[in-house]
Protein backbone atom coordinates (compact mmCIF):
# COMPACT_ATOMS: atom_id res chain seq x y z
CA UNK A 1 0.00 0.00 0.00
CA UNK A 2 2.87 2.38 0.79
CA UNK A 3 4.32 1.79 -2.68
CA UNK A 4 1.07 2.91 -4.31
CA UNK A 5 1.06 6.15 -2.30
CA UNK A 6 4.69 6.80 -3.27
CA UNK A 7 3.77 6.49 -6.95
CA UNK A 8 0.90 8.93 -6.52
CA UNK A 9 3.24 11.48 -4.94
CA UNK A 10 5.11 11.74 -8.23
CA UNK A 11 2.16 13.56 -9.77
CA UNK A 12 2.01 16.34 -10.93
CA UNK A 13 5.80 16.64 -10.98
CA UNK A 14 6.16 14.07 -13.77
CA UNK A 15 3.91 16.30 -15.89
CA UNK A 16 6.68 18.93 -15.99
CA UNK A 17 8.98 16.75 -18.16
CA UNK A 18 7.64 17.97 -21.56
CA UNK A 19 8.37 21.60 -20.67
CA UNK A 20 12.09 20.91 -21.14
CA UNK A 21 11.38 19.85 -24.72
CA UNK A 22 8.97 22.76 -25.23
CA UNK A 23 11.65 25.28 -24.23
CA UNK A 24 14.22 23.67 -26.53
CA UNK A 25 11.73 23.63 -29.41
CA UNK A 26 10.87 27.31 -28.91
CA UNK A 27 14.56 28.22 -28.82
CA UNK A 28 15.11 26.26 -32.02
CA UNK A 29 12.21 27.92 -33.82
CA UNK A 30 12.82 31.46 -32.54
CA UNK A 31 16.60 31.64 -33.03
CA UNK A 32 18.02 32.18 -36.55
CA UNK A 33 20.29 29.46 -37.92
CA UNK A 34 23.06 31.98 -38.56
CA UNK A 35 23.31 32.70 -34.82
CA UNK A 36 23.97 29.05 -33.95
CA UNK A 37 26.49 28.70 -36.77
CA UNK A 38 28.27 31.93 -35.89
CA UNK A 39 28.66 30.92 -32.24
CA UNK A 40 29.68 27.34 -33.11
CA UNK A 41 26.64 25.90 -31.34
CA UNK A 42 25.20 23.76 -34.13
CA UNK A 43 24.84 20.93 -31.59
CA UNK A 44 22.12 22.92 -29.82
CA UNK A 45 20.39 23.45 -33.15
CA UNK A 46 20.48 19.70 -33.81
CA UNK A 47 19.00 19.04 -30.37
CA UNK A 48 16.25 21.57 -31.14
CA UNK A 49 15.25 19.65 -34.26
CA UNK A 50 14.60 16.52 -32.20
CA UNK A 51 12.96 18.50 -29.36
CA UNK A 52 9.86 19.25 -31.43
CA UNK A 53 8.75 15.64 -32.02
CA UNK A 54 9.98 14.54 -28.57
CA UNK A 55 7.99 17.34 -26.95
CA UNK A 56 4.85 16.32 -28.81
CA UNK A 57 5.28 12.64 -28.03
CA UNK A 58 6.01 13.11 -24.33
CA UNK A 59 3.34 15.79 -23.96
CA UNK A 60 0.68 13.57 -25.53
CA UNK A 61 1.74 10.53 -23.52
CA UNK A 62 1.78 12.42 -20.23
CA UNK A 63 -1.58 14.03 -21.01
CA UNK A 64 -3.09 10.57 -21.44
CA UNK A 65 -1.39 9.26 -18.28
CA UNK A 66 -2.50 12.34 -16.35
CA UNK A 67 -6.13 11.89 -17.39
CA UNK A 68 -5.98 8.22 -16.38
CA UNK A 69 -4.43 9.05 -12.99
CA UNK A 70 -7.01 11.73 -12.12
CA UNK A 71 -9.32 9.19 -10.49
CA UNK A 72 -6.64 8.22 -7.98
CA UNK A 73 -5.40 11.69 -7.07
CA UNK A 74 -6.80 14.08 -4.51
CA UNK A 75 -6.44 17.74 -3.58
CA UNK A 76 -3.90 19.99 -5.24
CA UNK A 77 -2.25 17.07 -7.05
CA UNK A 78 -5.49 16.34 -8.86
CA UNK A 79 -6.00 19.99 -9.84
CA UNK A 80 -2.39 20.50 -10.96
CA UNK A 81 -2.38 17.25 -12.96
CA UNK A 82 -5.64 18.22 -14.64
CA UNK A 83 -4.32 21.66 -15.61
CA UNK A 84 -1.02 20.31 -16.93
CA UNK A 85 -2.72 17.44 -18.80
CA UNK A 86 -5.11 19.87 -20.47
CA UNK A 87 -2.16 22.09 -21.41
CA UNK A 88 -0.22 19.17 -22.91
CA UNK A 89 -3.29 17.97 -24.80
CA UNK A 90 -3.96 21.47 -26.15
CA UNK A 91 -0.31 21.88 -27.21
CA UNK A 92 -0.50 18.55 -29.06
CA UNK A 93 -3.79 19.48 -30.74
CA UNK A 94 -2.46 22.89 -31.82
CA UNK A 95 0.71 21.31 -33.22
CA UNK A 96 -1.25 18.68 -35.15
CA UNK A 97 -3.68 21.27 -36.56
CA UNK A 98 -0.79 23.62 -37.41
CA UNK A 99 1.04 20.79 -39.14
CA UNK A 100 -2.08 19.90 -41.12
CA UNK A 101 -2.51 23.54 -42.23
CA UNK A 102 1.18 23.68 -43.19
CA UNK A 103 0.88 20.49 -45.28
CA UNK A 104 -2.28 21.83 -46.96
CA UNK A 105 -0.50 25.09 -47.82
CA UNK A 106 2.44 23.20 -49.30
CA UNK A 107 0.19 20.88 -51.30
CA UNK A 108 -1.93 23.82 -52.42
CA UNK A 109 1.16 25.58 -53.79
CA UNK A 110 0.98 28.60 -51.50
CA UNK A 111 4.39 27.84 -49.97
CA UNK A 112 6.07 26.19 -52.94
CA UNK A 113 8.70 27.53 -55.31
Amino acid sequence: MAEKKDKLRVFPFIELIPFVFYVLAVLYVATPTSFWTEKGLTVIQNIGVTAIPLGLITGAALAIIGFVMLRRLQGWRKTATLVLSVFHGAAYAIAVCGGAVFVCLILGGALGH
